[in-house]
C-alpha cells in the first residue's frame, strides 16, 4: 500500500459516510541533487506542488481538521500507470503503422493519424477508468487518523 497524508476539509453524511480531503502534490525532484540540469524537475516547477481533493469514505470517522492516512494499493497504481501511459501510446503507433500500411501517404498524414490516434487512447482510458471506478484496486481508502484536530490547532494549508 503507497500511503499519502491528507487533510480533512469537509465531512459529506450519507450511506457510507465521506470525507473530502486535500493531500499536497509533491515532486520527488526537491530532494534530489541532480535537479538543476534535469528537464523533469523544470516540468514538475511549472506544474508547481498544487494541493488536491477528493471525496472518500469516511470508514474511521474523521472530524474536520484531522489529518488523516490515505492508502491505494500498488497493485491499482500500477495498473492506472500502464493504463494511461501504454494505451494511448499504442493507439498511436497502430494508427501511423497502419496508414503505412494501407497507403504511401505524405509525413503530414502520419503525423495526423498520430494524433488521432493519441486522442482515441486517451478517449479509451477515460472510458476503461470510468468503467472501473469501484474497483478496490483503484480505490484510495483512509488507513487510520494520523493527528486529531485539538480545538482547530490543525493546519488548513495542507
Amino acid at each position: 500500500m503507497l500511503e499519502e497524508r491528507a487533510l480533512v476539509i469537509g465531512l459529506k453524511p450519507g450511506e457510507p459516510p465521506m470525507a473530502t480531503v486535500r493531500t499536497q502534490r509533491l515532486s520527488a525532484c526537491d530532494s534530489c541533487q541532480l535537479k538543476t540540469g534535469c528537464g523533469t524537475h523544470s516540468l514538475a516547477k511549472l506544474a508547481g506542488n498544487q494541493s488536491m481533493e477528493f471525496d472518500l469514505e469516511n470508514a474511521l470517522g474523521a472530524q474536520e481538521g484531522d489529518v488523516v492516512l490515505v492508502a491505494i494499493p500498488e497493485q491499482g497504481l500500477i495498473l492506472a500507470s500502464l493504463m494511461m501511459y501504454i494505451v494511448p501510446l499504442i493507439t498511436m503507433f497502430s494508427a501511423v503503422i497502419t496508414l503505412k500500411a494501407i497507403a504511401d501517404v505524405h509525413e503530414l498524414w502520419l503525423l495526423l493519424a498520430a494524433l488521432v490516434g493519441l486522442a482515441v487512447g486517451a478517449v479509451l482510458v477515460r472510458l476503461s477508468a470510468h468503467k472501473r471506478k469501484d474497483d478496490p484496486r483503484l480505490t484510495p481508502r483512509m488507513t487510520h487518523i494520523a493527528l486529531r484536530e485539538p480545538e482547530g490547532a490543525a493546519c488548513r494549508s495542507l
